[in-house]
């Protein structure tokens, strides 16, 4: 199943937000350090901006069947958990360290507050979240609950700034991160037309 160029536009929108967002919180809170996949979600294998991530995550909320997800967006969602922040935080490594937590926490919170996790339900306020956070598993719990706390202590961004793949603002984060992912972007948007998309 093809893509179409709107999906992949939105879902790339959606992924420099959560790039900045995520980015945001680390430098705030000086985490990441461990991480050598950075910026988030955009580095290494599985991030995602490979084509086979692309592909799958662009045309998830096309069809709500889980047979559409199990079959398109299932394999690409498999990919991207190769991501070493995921390896660390989806299930009990014993290899995680505390700092490898928190980055898993705060990637999981704050997908909860961006408009482009329809699949999670959209914005949640800290009330929802607090609900969310006692459903997940015991050894995540702990985290979830400090980083919350301290994201709460921090002004948030304005992710509503970012619009275009373009001309994205820098909503925050150090000089450095905001050219990589502007280079990122760009490279990107290169590959894309050698698969006939030109956003």
């Amino acid at each position: 199943m093809k893509s179409t160029t709107e999906e992949i536009k939105n879902w790339l929108t959606g992924t420099v937000r959560h790039v900045q967002h995520i980015e945001y919180y680390l430098e705030k809170l000086q985490l990441g350090k461990e991480d050598h996949q950075r910026p988030h979600d955009i580095i290494g294998t599985g991030n995602k901006f490979e084509w086979e991530v692309i592909r799958g995550f662009a045309i998830q909320y096309r069809d709500r069947r889980q047979e559409h997800f199990d079959l398109y967006v299932l394999p690409s969602l498999e990919r991207h958990r190769h991501q070493y922040h995921h390896v660390k935080w989806n299930n009990q490594n014993p290899n995680a360290t505390d700092e490898d937590m928190k980055v898993g926490a705060v990637d999981a919170l704050c997908s909860l507050l961006e408009p482009d996790r329809e699949y999670q339900g959209g914005i949640h306020n800290a009330t929802q979240i607090n609900d969310i956070i006692k459903k997940n598993p015991e050894h995540k719990r702990h985290w979830l609950k400090y980083i919350h706390a301290e994201m709460q202590k921090i002004e948030s961004p304005n992710l509503n700034l970012i619009t275009s793949l373009h001309d994205f603002p820098n909503i925050g984060i150090n000089q450095a991160t905001y050219d990589i992912l502007r280079a990122r972007v760009h490279d990107t948007l290169k590959m894309l037309q050698e698969h006939g998309y030109h956003i």
